[in-house]
């Protein structure tokens, strides 16, 4: 594009915009990757600050290629000299700043308002960039805030500091810049840094925006590739119900081929999983801009430059263009993306709009429809004034006097629930990822209330987050008025995968009718362990007697007890595409912390390698095989392991032994070591949003008895 048909396209933009609001919602306010520049005052314009001595001379428009950047020129060149260009290109762009600098690139291009990012580096700390960032753009309306949280604030501190510079500098939005500030993606510890900062950012009613990409400028080789798609995905973003932005469409320094073929699809799964994900168009080339506008609902879109890298008028003619060749109604998206989409984060002063957890675009032909929110309009309930409220229960700060209440009236007795409340939900591993939904009258009292237990999946390689329903209960008296439905629609807007285990049958029919599905194979196994003294007792009703020759110890010397799982235990590859991603803290505190049930544990190990483990429970003369783990290269596994168990259950007094798994191969095992399907079922089903989770194959996904309820609520 010449400079005249640019200036024709402001020209139509501006008379487009009238007298409404245009956001850049990606704007830093120094030079970030580097972080090369240092500024003082300019003596001779107020409102500029300067790193060098060249004057400073307004933005102009000029003429525009939208052939996109190519990310991979200069691959030939030695590393140290692109490093030196990006780091001279960097300060050349940023050798000026402040509210003058980036007020005449407003103007030129009709932006009004622009979401200042700052990034800390991996080892700045304190709040001196918030400070300067507040000296040069303060009090200027034009300008909002973003805030990055630095390394050295620990992921228990991080609300305590959101909450801190929101209060001092009227912070709107959380900025990550994973490889900048040097969070690992790839590890477990960076994913908690991340979900701690959106947790605070939930609590806080702050928007979140993340670097979505490659980096092909950052100095630490090692971080390049932290914020990529295969990375982002391993985040559980529906730990705040406020909207995060993916910077860049998620495929900054991806060449158009790979993003348009590998990194785009990767996003549009992601979206599908989690409603409040949305996208902002800095630094994306125009093909891979048109695909975007393509492949996303334009109501999930907001723009942004990555101002000063690039100029303004740049990447608003860029977003122009490819609008009027991707879209239909372009001049509608063009007003939407950059004054409808972002005017809804931003209008109101310190806290941005709620609302856009119930915003819901339309999903439409050839775009990716958003996840349906299922809004919950109050109901009149039959005790208690007002209207019913259904809402998140804060389990670790709320008085949980209130849960025993309702379990008192449901079953009678609270009890048992109140003895393992420290256990099951105070000391569980992740107690910041459980849900508890509850359905409260208008004076308070709690009606109905269904829990969610966090159980990450490892699907395919990939780490997916998934919950199971336990403690669904509803009060007589309110009965027949559909809470336990809307509790269950409440939990599902979150788009990750809900299980259901050990569900009583007549509530099992309600979860079918609410679009629950059976995974399958679903039906309980049992073996006869001393079939004489089994018999014996089904003829004459006493309890069986076990012969000598049924009580000999299992001949192994490979076995031997576990009193305390590792890590090695945890790890233990099973041959299954969807599995419960184990830790060795989850392990510990389900089999041995927990307090009213008592586990015997096995392991099996060959020269000092781990082959396999077990767990058992003892229920009179019933064996449980509640739970089992095996390296999938033993060729001799599972069912030696299976066979042992079997010899351990009978030396400690079964008669039977029961087993459940979900996993098609075990079942046959199983079925080689004798054990015969019975008809009775756990009820085992799933639900989600995602409509991904029903073209996996569940065939020999990996559950077990004991994953969350089915078991352990139960006493020895």
């Amino acid at each position: 594009m010449d400079k005249y048909s640019v200036q024709k396209s402001i020209d139509a933009l501006k008379e487009l915009k009238g007298s409404n609001t245009f956001y850049d919602v990606h704007v830093h306010p120094y030079e970030v990757m580097f972080d090369s520049c240092k500024y003082s005052p300019s003596a001779a314009s107020r409102g500029v600050y300067s790193s060098c001595a060249t004057e400073y001379r307004p933005p102009e428009l000029g003429d525009l290629n939208l052939g996109a950047p190519d990310f991979g020129k200069g691959k030939e060149v030695d590393k140290k000299f692109r490093a030196m260009a990006s780091l001279l290109g960097a300060r050349r762009s940023y050798s000026h700043t402040g509210p003058m600098v980036f007020g005449d690139q407003m103007n030129l291009c009709g932006i009004d308002k622009a979401l200042m990012l700052p990034v800390m580096g991996k080892d700045e700390v304190g709040g001196g960039q918030l400070k300067a960032i507040s000296e040069m753009f303060g009090g200027d309306e034009r300008f909002l805030f973003g805030y990055c949280v630095p390394n050295d604030i620990q992921n228990d501190q991080v609300e305590k500091d959101v909450r801190h510079v929101v209060a001092e500098y009227d912070v709107r939005v959380l900025k990550i810049h994973p490889s900048v500030t040097g969070i690992d993606l790839g590890r477990r510890e960076g994913i908690d840094r991340v979900e701690a900062i959106l947790d605070a950012a939930g609590k806080c009613g702050l928007k979140t925006i993340i670097h979505g990409g490659m980096s092909p400028d950052c100095t630490n080789d090692q971080a390049l590739s932290y914020g990529t798609i295969n990375n982002l995905k391993r985040i559980d973003w529906s730990i705040t119900p406020e909207a995060v932005v993916i910077a860049h469409g998620g495929c900054y320094g991806h060449s158009p081929d790979d993003a348009c073929g590998n990194i785009i699809p990767g996003m549009v799964k992601l979206f599908q999983r989690h409603d409040n994900l949305f996208i902002d168009t800095s630094g994306v080339g125009f093909d891979v801009l048109c695909h975007l506008l393509k492949c996303f609902d334009l109501e999930r879109i907001l723009f942004g430059s990555d101002a000063l890298y690039e100029k303004q008028w740049v990447a608003i003619v860029r977003l122009w263009q490819a609008l009027q060749r991707s879209v239909k109604m372009h001049e509608d998206a063009l007003f939407g993306i950059v004054s409808t989409n972002p005017g809804k984060f931003f209008g109101g002063k310190g806290n941005p709009l709620k609302e856009s957890r119930e915003w819901v675009p339309s999903a439409k032909e050839g775009h990716l429809g958003a996840v349906k929110v299922n809004v919950h309009r109050p109901k009149i309930s039959k005790m208690g004034a007002g209207p019913m409220k259904f809402r998140l229960f804060d389990h670790v700060n709320e008085d949980a006097e209130r849960i025993f209440s309702l379990t008192e009236k449901v079953r009678g007795d609270s009890r048992f629930f109140r003895d393992r409340w420290p256990w099951e939900v105070l000391g569980h591993p992740e107690v910041g990822k459980i849900q508890i939904f509850v359905a409260e009258t208008g004076d308070g009292e709690l009606a109905g209330m269904t829990m969610r237990m966090p159980c990450d999946l490892r699907v395919e390689g990939d780490i997916r987050r998934a919950f199971f329903a336990t403690n669904s209960q509803v009060a007589q008296a309110f009965r027949g008025q559909g809470i336990i439905q809307q509790l269950y629609g409440l939990a599902a807007e979150n788009g990750a995968l809900h299980l259901s285990k050990g569900t009583a049958a007549a509530m099992y029919r309600v979860l079918m009718k609410m679009g629950y599905r059976e995974i399958v194979e679903n039906r309980y196994q049992k073996a006869l362990l001393a079939p004489w003294p089994w018999v014996s007792a089904r003829i004459t009703g006493r309890p069986p007697r076990l012969g000598l020759a049924a009580v000999k110890p299992a001949d192994s010397t490979e076995f031997g007890p576990v009193y305390l799982f590792c890590t090695e235990h945890a790890t233990l590859k099973i041959p299954s595409a969807i599995t419960p991603l184990l830790t060795t803290d989850r392990l510990n505190w389900r089999y041995f912390q927990v307090p009213h049930c008592k586990y015997i544990v096995y392991e099996r190990r060959r020269q000092g390698r781990l082959l396999s483990w077990f767990v058992l429970r003892m229920r009179g003369t019933e064996a449980v095989l509640v739970d089992m783990s095996w390296a999938s290269e033993a060729a001799d596994e599972p069912c030696h392991t299976l066979h042992f168990a079997k010899g351990l259950a009978r030396r400690l007094g079964a008669v039977t032994m029961n087993a459940w798994f979900s996993h098609h191969d075990l079942r046959r095992s199983l079925t080689r070591q004798f054990f015969l399907v019975r008809p009775e079922t756990p009820h085992f089903a799933y639900f989600s949003n995602d409509r991904s989770w029903h073209d996996l194959s569940w065939k020999n996904a990996y559950f077990v008895y004991g994953d969350n309820d089915t078991d352990y609520l139960e006493l020895n």
